[in-house]
């Protein structure tokens, strides 16, 4: 169980585009640049906290999908803005975040490559008020799908999301509340892709 200080832009939660795609000139699996993790909707914790708006950047990396089949873990860097309301209280953070993510059976050479996915772990460090803590369920499995499209020439079309479970923690992480769902967050502009399960929750078993 890893501790989250600070985060994979949720406005409100924004809503991406629908029916496009987040382009790369690699076979990137989280392209840098324009693309971006975007939050769907309202996430509500136990003690009455909303996520309200999140989004996870990628302006560094370009982690290339593995080009065998098989499973396999892997680890994107980016950066996070999120904000969080209770009433008349309003927080905000932003910072950097690592994603480790276990992606099952990626084909070698099927054009699109479809991947289910699942979210490992995912840690924040950045600015929070005093005691705010954010973190990916430890429990609860975060599952996610992922399809690359091979235009040639070096460039690709990228649709992804995961479905992520949180906690909030006010005491500096002696305690708890956990998210009444998930977070749907879509690489933008892509669309969504309904999740196809797989064995997720035994993978964060076996690896956290």
């Amino acid at each position: 169980m890893k501790r989250l200080s600070a985060l994979f832009l949720l406005g409100a939660l924004a809503s991406p585009a629908a029916a496009q795609y987040c382009d790369s000139s690699n076979s990137c699996f989280f392209p840098p640049g324009p693309c971006a993790y975007l939050g769907t909707g309202f996430v509500t914790f136990s003690n009455g906290w909303q996520l309200t708006y999140l989004d996870f950047e990628n302006s560094l990396d370009c982690d290339p999908l593995p080009p065998l089949g098989g499973s396999t873990n892997q680890a994107d860097h980016s950066t996070f803005v999120l904000k969080l309301v209770n009433g008349g209280s309003t927080a905000q953070a932003s910072g950097n975040a690592l994603m480790t993510m276990h992606l099952f059976g990626v084909p070698p050479s099927v054009n699109p490559r479809e991947v289910d996915l699942e979210l490992l772990a995912l840690d924040l460090t950045g600015s929070f008020p005093a005691g705010m803590m954010l973190r990916e369920s430890p429990t609860l499995a975060s599952p996610g799908h992922m399809q690359q499209t091979d235009l040639g020439s070096g460039t690709y079309h990228v649709t992804s999301f995961f479905d992520v479970f949180f906690e909030l923690s006010l005491d500096g992480g002696q305690s708890w509340s956990p998210a009444s769902s998930a977070a749907h967050t879509v690489l933008s502009p892509a669309a969504p892709l309904p999740a196809r399960p797989a064995t997720w929750g035994s993978v964060k078993a076996a690896y956290r």
